[in-house]
């Protein structure tokens, strides 16, 4: 709090002024490049993905996980991240922080990220179609980093792969590409049944 001659002015927190200041200019940069890039319908998706999550960081439309009263009760700075409120930092300083997490151990928060279920016997099958990797080879109980592709080879994102049993590939995707790798499964989910091939997405 910082008193002048006719107001008291509240500063916000660092990390949240620095946040939100980044979340604009992503949003204004997004928004400029949506109306003049040329580009591919994947290009102009991706940015105006950028556009959406920059405006609902804007407007304080966020998410909360499971956690969220946990870490406001511990001292924790939340900031917007892929449209969710996140702990950025607690009542410790960053090195001390770092000290802690090398000399014991530290958790992350990570139940804003997409978890997803693909089950049947051509589970498998149906997945090492869109992304990189031998998931078959996997054992049970073991995974992989891996990245679903779009028809071209390029990369839609990243993902990690965990094969449950021959049936059963649980996966996580990002918190931000949610929406847009939910639809890329679902496509290719719903033509590859057509095709006679057998699975189901379940998400938990």
């Amino acid at each position: 709090r910082q008193r002048t001659r006719h107001k008291v002015v509240r500063r916000k927190p660092k990390a949240m002024a620095m946040a939100q200041r980044i979340a604009r200019g992503a949003t204004k940069i997004a928004r400029a490049v949506v109306d003049e890039v040329e580009g591919s319908q994947g290009t102009r998706a991706f940015l105006t993905g950028i556009l959406k999550r920059g405006l609902a960081a804007e407007a304080g439309d966020l998410k909360k996980t499971v956690l969220h009263d946990f870490h406001v009760e511990n001292g924790a700075k939340m900031v917007p991240f892929a449209g969710w409120s996140m702990p950025i930092q607690y009542k410790d300083s960053i090195m001390e922080s770092t000290q802690w997490c090398r000399s014991n151990a530290s958790l992350f928060d990570v139940a804003h990220m997409c978890g997803l279920s693909l089950k049947g016997k051509d589970a498998i099958a149906f997945l090492e179609k869109l992304v990189v990797g031998d998931v078959k080879s996997l054992k049970p109980g073991t995974g992989t980093l891996s990245v679903f592709t779009n028809e071209n080879g390029g990369i839609i994102d990243d993902s990690v792969i965990t094969k449950v049993n021959d049936d059963h590939i649980y996966l996580v995707v990002n918190a931000g590409c949610r929406d847009k790798d939910l639809a890329h499964i679902e496509k290719h989910l719903k033509a590859f049944q057509g095709q006679g091939g057998g699975g189901e997405k379940d998400l938990p």
